[in-house]
């Protein structure tokens, strides 16, 4: 039997209604899985990351999840971002994968 790893972190999207024709579909809420880049768990996390900074003007919910965390547990919620504000920031418990970023003021987190 192999050991089939599964992808740790998920971007939970829901766009704004006006950037709905920009998308294939347009569906208003995506999942992007970290392991779509790579299965090195801090590449996957910088990157999730990196695409909520470059794309936070079109959603009108994010969420990033640690899905190491079973579903019921609050930990499993990373950030939550809510029409233009940061309602949970635990980016702090992941700073040692996080090194490679700089994060901009709205996401910062006090160390």
């Amino acid at each position: 039997m192999t050991d089939v790893k599964r992808c740790r972190f998920e971007l939970f999207v829901r766009l704004k209604p006006e950037n709905i024709l920009r998308y294939p579909n347009g569906s208003l809420v995506w999942c992007h899985r970290g392991d779509r880049f790579t299965r090195d768990e801090s590449v996957m996390i910088a990157k999730l990351v990196q695409m909520l900074i470059r794309h936070h003007s079109k959603y009108k919910l994010a969420i990033l999840y640690d899905t190491s965390y079973a579903m019921n547990e609050i930990e499993r919620q990373v950030l939550k971002y809510y029409n233009g504000v940061v309602e949970l920031n635990r980016l702090h418990d992941y700073s040692d994968m996080l090194t490679k970023i700089i994060l901009p003021q709205w996401l910062k987190y006090d160390s």
